[in-house]
């Protein structure tokens, strides 16, 4: 999931902080500036403006603008597993028997 997604920017940029410490921190980053907004901003853009942060933070040269993929991925790749959340039950489950 999203910490798969972490390792993956990380490894992809040459950095080696561990992808949980990284994940926990952009929690914290990404809630902080979901509650400080004052307008409205894409999922993008907050992702960019938590990259920006977090690269400060860990001390890393990276270009968030292009780096935000990853995060963006892994949220089109959520929405695909649960079928853009068009079904009370997912395709996934209901192919694997699991009901």
């Amino acid at each position: 999931g999203s910490i798969m997604a972490c390792k993956n920017l990380l490894a992809s940029i040459g950095v080696l902080i561990n992808e949980k410490t990284f994940y926990k921190k952009w929690k914290a980053v990404h809630k902080k500036n979901i509650i400080n907004l004052t307008n409205f901003k894409t999922e993008e853009e907050i992702f960019i403006s938590d990259l920006f942060e977090l690269y400060k933070f860990f001390n890393i040269t990276g270009i968030p603008q292009k780096d935000v993929d990853f995060m963006l991925k892994q949220s089109q790749d959520v929405l695909d597993w649960f079928d853009n959340f068009s079904n009370v039950v997912p395709k996934w489950y209901t192919d694997n028997n699991f009901i």
